[in-house]
């Protein structure tokens, strides 16, 4: 019947119906605001679309619990961001760690079973703190113990999601104030550290119109908290990314993305020129860099859609003053870009060199999943699986010209893949001079950190899991490890003879 009723109605009839139809649904007007070029809607008419098709809200806090005769928190070492303290993937702790373990490896402290994932944990003044997510709950931010795992709290909210290959991933962002969290499905949380207390959550998708990311492997990018604002970038309709005020949850800023890049799996790097501090992202579609202050905060410095990769997961690693590193998988290869000041107070960018695509990604260090690590001048990952050259292997190279120039890598003997799958993405990290190198079924393998050559101090068998991935974190002489299922602690500490 209602085809044939819309087949009588003639073209003029049905266009005046359905123009009457689409300004009925409109939403109510918006407050006016000043124009700004990028930001005359920063919601976005999409955004706003999203939040009246999914009308899904979230009671940021709502599932709480907390232990009695907790432990207190005491002072230790931190690891309170993804990559570290300097975000660098390196320990600067000067505590002596072992240069070699038993045949079954380093003692194991504590072992605690999660939701499968990858999220890694971080640490600080001697509390653990790792996203999770409870089925038929939601997602939690659970706060352990240090030494013993016992869990302290844990706060979250209700939300359903649905395992694809796994669920968690991000890390939070530790100050001794607030702890930003970032879920799955791209919801923002920041809770009080001393008492777990939720203060304000932003859901992106919602607000900013972030593409669903149940479709892309869930949500990769850790936040970072700077000078007491959380930086995010939720690469939604018009806005690229964002500085909010932790203590109260207002949007201090709003970077605009005027090319509709989305949001890929890295995390953004701060980096600062000639002065100026600026925020550096990897978007699927380009990368930009966004003042962090002043009367740069919040502007669009420079950017380029030169190089990307249509699945994007390792962050910018900062070489030096001006020079920035970009590597990924998925035909991403890496680039080398130089910043540099114009006369005018403006910024431009030079390709050193940029290996990016099917034809040249092969033939360049470049890295599959994980962040390499600058030491000494030298950039030290593992080789993506598709290279030419040492593939799957761990490497140290000079990244200076063409693609990188290898110095040495671990051999073909060292394998850090499955045997099912031939890809090798486990984590790796930097402390008291080794390399300490996941593999994907959990076996760690130990290297000297030198510029000169291979030394492999040796490898043991610490998990019994599979897809290793999560970061690693090292603290007080203890190393947090993470596969697909579990968390655990090992004492690496150097003990007296």
């Amino acid at each position: 019947m209602r085809v044939a009723l819309f087949t009588s109605i003639t073209l003029s009839s049905a266009l005046a119906l359905g123009a009457a139809w689409l300004w009925l649904r409109q939403p109510p007007a918006l407050e006016l605001r000043a124009g700004v070029p990028g930001l005359d809607d920063p919601d976005g008419r999409k955004a706003t679309d999203a939040r009246r098709r999914t009308g899904q809200s979230f009671a940021f806090g709502e599932l709480r619990w907390s232990a009695t005769n907790a432990p207190p928190a005491r002072p230790s070492g931190a690891w309170p961001q993804f990559r570290g303290p300097l975000l660098n993937g390196q320990s600067p702790q000067e505590i002596p760690l072992a240069d070699a373990f038993p045949p079954d490896g380093p003692p194991r402290r504590w072992a605690l079973k999660l939701t499968p994932g990858y999220a890694g944990a971080s640490v600080l003044n001697g509390r653990l703190y790792i996203m999770d997510h409870e089925e038929g709950r939601g997602d939690l931010l659970r706060c352990l113990d240090l030494y013993s795992g016992r869990e302290i709290w844990h706060t979250g909210y209700r939300i359903r999601i649905v395992s694809n290959h796994g669920i968690t991933r991000t890390m939070p962002a530790v100050t001794a104030d607030y702890i930003v969290t970032m879920s799955p499905m791209g919801q923002v949380m920041c809770v009080d550290t001393p008492t777990g207390e939720a203060r304000w959550g932003i859901s992106l998708p919602a607000r900013y119109g972030t593409r669903d990311l149940s479709g892309s492997w869930y949500a990769g990018q850790c936040p970072i908290i700077d000078n007491g604002r959380a930086i995010i970038a939720p690469a939604g309709t018009n806005v690229l990314m964002i500085a909010v005020d932790c203590e109260s949850g207002a949007v201090i800023w709003e970077a605009p993305n005027p090319d509709g890049w989305r949001m890929s799996h890295a995390s953004i790097t701060p980096m600062t020129v000639d002065g100026v501090r600026m925020y550096i992202y990897p978007a699927v579609g380009g990368v930009a860099a966004v003042g962090a202050e002043g009367g740069h905060a919040g502007r669009i410095l420079w950017k380029t859609d030169r190089w990307t990769a249509s699945v994007l997961m390792p962050s910018p690693v900062v070489l030096s003053g001006d020079r920035v590193f970009l590597t990924s998988g998925y035909d991403g290869g890496s680039a080398l870009l130089q910043v540099r000041r114009e006369p005018d107070g403006s910024f431009a960018i030079d390709e050193k060199y940029n290996f990016s695509g099917k034809r040249l990604s092969r033939d360049c260090f470049s890295t599959y999943q994980q962040t390499p690590i600058y030491f000494r001048g030298h950039l030290f990952g593992i080789q993506s699986n598709n290279a030419r050259r040492h593939r799957m292997e761990f490497a140290c190279v000079d990244p200076a010209v063409d693609g990188g120039t290898f110095i040495w890598a671990s051999g073909k003997d060292t394998d850090f893949t499955s045997p099912a799958k031939r890809e090798a993405w486990g984590p790796y990290v930097l402390a008291d001079d080794k390399f300490y190198v996941m593999g994907d079924t959990g076996r760690l393998v130990m290297f000297e950190a030198t510029t000169d050559a291979s030394r492999k101090l040796g490898e043991w068998q610490l998990l019994d899991g599979h897809e290793a991935w999560g970061p690693m974190t090292i603290v007080d002489g203890l190393l947090i490890v993470r596969d697909y299922e579990n968390l655990v602690c090992f004492e690496i500490g150097k003990t007296e003879d």
